[in-house]
């Protein structure tokens, strides 16, 4: 499986305890969602410094870099976990996707004929959404070939509103995918929380995003109060009337007889 997808279903997770005695209070516990950042225009320092400073993967876009500065990344990225954008009208940079790339973002007009021969057992494919389409598509993409594992939706807005927390849970109800969404650098507390309880498991932050941003954002994340428990609805029984329905008409003996 994709590193980068087992992440993303092992989120609040607690980690099972060591043997022996321990206290509760410091039972460590996964964080609630990943931060991804784009390393197309980033050197071997840069990456190293977004990886110590808590980014989980990198992302790389071949259509905005030439092929020797493609090579020499591909060489350099080190620990974090490698992605690539192919597809749409971009076109796929071949060399590029054969490398050591262990997720994949792509748009609904990609070829199919780009999966051929790949191991989609272990390449995360992650297709982003109009996060407002029709429920009948969003339902769809739990039956397609090759499967989804993740979708990513479009939340660079100037302010963040309920009605994109909205969309998000309905996307997260009907196809019960990690969502991971692309953001702007700086998200106040209660855009996170919010994005949390809509299903969001994954924020990609924009390529100007330096360390001291990836550092607090990883910070803030970790400082989230718990998720919220939500009371479940009173159930009700519905038991059917006893003895108030019509009786049956009594036929009389008039008519028996004939």
């Amino acid at each position: 499986m994709s590193k980068l997808i087992e992440k993303l279903n092992n989120l609040n997770k607690v980690k099972a305890p060591a043997m022996g005695f321990r206290r509760i209070d410091t039972e460590e516990k996964t964080p609630c969602m990943v931060v991804i950042c784009e390393i197309s225009n980033r050197n071997e320092e840069e990456i190293g410094q977004l990886s110590r400073a808590g980014a989980v993967a990198g992302l790389v876009d071949p259509a905005e870099m030439s092929a020797a500065a493609l090579a020499r990344l591909m060489k350099v990225k080190g620990d974090i976990i490698f992605g690539l954008v192919v597809g749409g009208n971009k076109g796929v940079n071949q060399k590029a996707f054969n490398g050591d790339v262990d997720f994949i973002i792509f748009e609904p007009g990609l070829a199919l004929g780009v999966f051929e021969g790949r191991d989609l057992g272990i390449l995360g494919k992650i297709m982003k959404i109009d996060m407002f389409s029709d429920p009948g598509l969003l339902r769809s993409i739990n039956n397609i070939y090759p499967p989804v594992d993740a979708v990513v939706v479009d939340l660079r807005v100037s302010m963040l509103k309920i009605e994109h927390a909205l969309a998000c849970r309905r996307v997260a109800d009907l196809i019960g995918r990690p969502i991971i969404a692309l953001t702007g650098k700086t998200l106040l507390s209660c855009e996170l929380i919010a994005m949390r309880e809509s299903g969001v498991k994954g924020l990609i932050l924009p390529p100007d995003a330096d360390v001291e941003a990836v550092a607090k954002l990883v910070t803030d994340i970790a400082n989230l109060p718990g998720p919220i428990k939500r009371k479940e609805p009173d159930r009700i029984v519905l038991v059917p009337p006893v003895g108030i329905g019509a009786a049956p008409e009594k036929q009389d003996d008039d008519e028996d007889d004939e």
